[in-house]
């Protein structure tokens, strides 16, 4: 078994962050519950394998999280579209050199959007070519776990 080598990568300020200081509560506060189940909003765990792509893997399951609990179903999305994007963004490609929260996140945003899983299927093969827009598109709910 390779030896794998765990990176973190210091994000860079964004004139968008704020301080947890700074934030003011602009209403009274709540009652917030003791515990709250959102196993309902979990998709199947996906297994990434050798590749350094956990941003991806969470930012995309938070995606389809989002979208089962707007929709009560989802599309896989494209964690290797997501990933390549992602090190794109923070600067660490081409390689398999992890990304940021920040650019997992920012990869999501327009331009790039999170396309179906099935328009680029998840492999180890990080640095093929990715096209910057999805393929084909074709709708498939997600199966929860």
């Amino acid at each position: 078994m390779a030896t794998r080598k765990f990176g973190w990568f210091r994000e860079l300020p964004d004139h968008r962050d704020y301080r947890f200081e700074t934030i003011r509560a602009p209403v009274a506060p709540v009652t917030i519950p003791k515990n709250a189940d959102l196993s309902a909003l979990i998709t199947k765990v996906k297994d990434q394998g050798p590749v350094g792509s956990c941003t991806s893997q969470g930012t995309t399951s938070a995606f389809e999280a989002l979208q089962v609990k707007r929709t009560g179903s989802c599309v896989y999305g494209s964690r290797l579209f997501n990933y390549h994007w992602s090190r794109v963004l923070c600067g660490c490609y081409p390689g398999d050199n992890g990304a940021d929260i920040r650019s997992a996140i920012q990869a999501t945003a327009h331009p790039y959007g999170i396309p179906p899983e099935v328009d680029m299927p998840y492999s180890e093969n990080i640095d093929e070519r990715i096209p910057a827009t999805p393929l084909k598109s074709p709708r498939s709910a997600c199966s929860k776990r």
